[in-house]
């Protein structure tokens, strides 16, 4: 009997020294810390139409519109830990009417891509931007005009070879897509497009682009199309610049949405577009490799919150299937299903964050720290999502201790049995 009790006593002291592990945690996938880890107020007034791009690991860029629609970029510091940002420098790109920024490196140099609307312009514009954060006093290194008519929305991506896509809507107009290239060094290729393409046509047919490369030269554009329908196009662009000769594929997955959806990567082939439409509204598709969108039907929706979701609404993968989406004043963070199931409604979220702002962007800081810009005055915040649960971990370490206990038992037993055979 008291071999029996040091054993029991032995294995709960064993479970209590594992359960008290700093290292060890416990909290739930996907729940968001109870307040932000770090505040910087960049900007007192309101700002709009912000945007994020990673430097380095521990520098970061933010530009925006102030409230008199000056376009601003500015570059911060952002500790591994999230406690600590700092402003490192800034500089004015344009004085007044400008819209929607978006800022894009060029892969494995110190510029960067930036394009935005100036008095209805499309501009694209090139900036050195050092590792420590310090924008080039020179102002650009090279700028374009795009479409000096109507250039709204426009947003990048990177093709290959030099070449970035580059997809924008002209108001009352055409939605259209063109390769550029652009050189390490930041020069833009005087020609202007190398090839374009109209992926949706017609007037009162486009606003709010999304652009998401979902292959390798294959991309997605998600937008408010004609009459406010939210579309899904598909298209593909080579490392030449040449553009498919017509849209690969596309979907109508509502019927009316407000200007200001996300679509990101689940997993896989299956992607995920948030949006608002009376209510905070996802759906889920599934686009293969050669932009197919797969039994041209969404799979899935569900109402992320009722009525929220107002604004520009933000989706992030936070770890596996775990996102959180961001949005007017809140944050809610849900676990998808696989092959593209979603949550059943907004009581299926993990957890929620109130903060007093909207307009959010999210960027991955580091592992389970993120940086969040919003309009409240212009804020940087960082916050915490947890990233994976150590249960697996301490069981391990738990069945470990058990075995060594049985060991001993048995070590116990056997040395009783030579003595009594004895």
């Amino acid at each position: 009997m008291k071999l029996f009790q040091k054993t029991l006593y032995f294995l709960l002291a064993s479970i209590i020294v594992v359960l008290s592990s700093p290292s060890i945690t416990f909290a739930a996938e996907g729940e968001i810390g109870d307040a932000f880890l770090s505040s910087e107020t960049f900007v007192t007034g309101n700002i709009e139409w912000i945007d994020i791009t990673q430097i380095t690991n521990n520098n970061y860029l933010v530009t925006y519109t102030d409230g008199s629609n000056n376009g601003i970029m500015k570059t911060f510091s952002i500790s591994s830990d999230g406690n600590t940002i700092t402003e490192l420098d800034s500089h004015t790109f344009n004085a007044a009417a400008t819209r929607r920024p978006d800022a894009l490196r060029i892969p494995n140099t110190n510029y960067y891509v930036l394009v935005y609307e100036n008095s209805l312009q499309g501009v694209m514009e090139t900036y050195l931007i050092g590792t420590d954060g310090d924008i080039d006093d020179s102002g650009y290194t090279d700028t374009w005009t795009f479409d000096s008519g109507l250039g709204r929305d426009a947003q990048l991506v990177y093709v290959g070879n030099d070449f970035f896509a580059l997809a924008y809507c002209q108001p009352l107009q055409s939605g259209k897509v063109g390769s550029i290239s652009v050189t390490t060094s930041g020069d833009i290729n005087d020609s202007g497009f190398t090839d374009t393409l109209v992926f949706s046509p017609g007037t009162s047919s486009c606003s709010s682009i999304n652009l998401l490369e979902t292959a390798p030269n294959y991309f997605a554009i998600s937008y408010k199309g004609s009459v406010g329908a939210g579309m899904v196009a598909t298209i593909s662009v080579d490392n030449s610049g040449q553009v498919s000769d017509n849209v690969i594929d596309s979907l109508n997955y509502a019927s009316s949405i407000y200007s200001g959806e996300d679509i990101v990567n689940i997993e896989g082939d299956y992607y995920a577009i948030a949006y608002y439409s009376g209510a905070g509204r996802m759906v889920s598709l599934e686009i293969d490799s050669t932009g197919d969108i797969i039994n041209d039907a969404i799979i899935d929706s569900f109402v992320f919150d009722t009525p929220g979701g107002q604004t520009t609404t933000t989706l992030i993968n936070t770890s596996g299937r775990y996102f959180v989406v961001g949005y007017n004043s809140k944050l809610r963070s849900f676990l998808f299903g696989a092959n593209g199931d979603l949550p059943a409604d907004e009581n299926s979220r993990i957890d929620e964050f109130i903060y007093t702002g909207s307009n959010p962007e999210l960027i991955t800081r580091s592992g389970d720290i993120f940086a969040m810009a919003y309009n409240g005055s212009g804020i940087l915040s960082t916050l915490y999502v947890e990233e994976q649960i150590a249960v697996p971990e301490y069981k391990t370490y738990i069945y470990i201790l058990t075995i060594f206990a049985l060991v001993g038992i048995g070590f116990r037993f056997s040395k009783k049995a030579k003595i009594v055979s004895q």
